[in-house]
């Protein structure tokens, strides 16, 4: 009702008798027994907040000024314990916010350092090599590959440093030209030390020729493959096999699907634990 609005923004209180209101007044408050009733407007940081109101059943009367600032008093402490509950709650959420943030940028680090280690491995197990051997032909083979680990190592580092990413729990998926082919022999190169320390036989089996450069997100998908690998190699035995199995399937003239698996003569997985693997 427009008068209640406008009497209740000017800070006024409506205190009347049920029997002196309008037509439509009394039809709304009439029908719950209501002879007398009392609307305090209740304003907080001056902006008017809301209304509460108080009813009398029992007499048809108009309410003392005592009582107006009594009943006033007592909607000042009812708002304030609904603010104290509000910003107790904001004051929860926030903190769960809080430890679910720290929660992902720790288990964001925890995997990342996983990821660090395995061209950082490359990197070392490179230098070894180089340092050792007197063919300038393999020296020269060894520094391609610690360049290739080193630029694999600081795209997984600057993500690190992206902590909006972390804040977000999540990471951005890019869509830029790389040879994929390429991306394979990078991520054979970042591996092959591990693979020779171990004894295993590795190989690519690839049933097409990407003459083509592909779309997507490279390092995203070098570092699946990485992963990969780092485990055939460390639940493979010595002088076990390991192989990348690259098939695909046609889908039109400009797209393709392709599934790339790693296939070893490990331990294998267990059911129980199948379910969980792509979690």
């Amino acid at each position: 009702m427009a008068y209640w609005y406008t009497t209740l923004h000017s800070r006024q209180i409506l205190n009347s008798r049920v029997a002196d209101l309008t037509a439509e007044e009394r039809e709304l408050i009439g029908s719950h027994g209501v002879l007398s009733i009392m609307v305090v407007p209740i304003f907080i940081h001056d902006a008017f907040w809301g209304f509460i109101g108080f009813d009398d059943c029992t007499q048809g009367r108009t309410f003392t000024k005592q009582e107006g600032r009594m009943l006033q008093s007592g909607g000042s402490i009812i708002i304030s314990a609904i603010l104290r509950n509000e910003m107790t709650e904001n004051l929860i959420r926030a903190r769960e916010d809080a430890l679910a943030s720290a929660r992902a940028k720790s288990e964001f680090l925890s995997r990342m350092s996983h990821e660090i280690r395995t061209p950082m491995n490359a990197i070392i197990g490179m230098g070894v090599i180089a340092k050792k051997s007197g063919d300038p032909e393999k020296v020269a083979d060894c520094l391609r590959k610690i360049d290739m680990s080193s630029r694999q190592l600081l795209d997984i580092i600057n993500d690190v440093l992206d902590m909006s990413k972390i804040e977000a729990d999540r990471f951005e998926i890019a869509e830029h030209p790389f040879d994929f082919e390429a991306m394979l022999w990078n991520a054979f190169s970042v591996m092959q030390v591990k693979f020779e320390e171990r004894r295993q036989d590795f190989h690519f089996d690839i049933d097409t020729f990407f003459s083509r450069l592909l779309l997507g997100d490279e390092l995203r998908l070098s570092q699946v493959l990485l992963n990969l690998l780092s485990n055939a190699v460390k639940f493979t035995p010595e002088g076990g096999a390991i192989r990348v199995v690259v098939r695909e399937a046609k889908e039109s003239e400009e797209a393709s699907r392709l599934r790339v698996a790693v296939v070893d003569t490990g331990i294998g997985v267990t059911e129980e634990c199948r379910e969980k693997v792509f979690q």
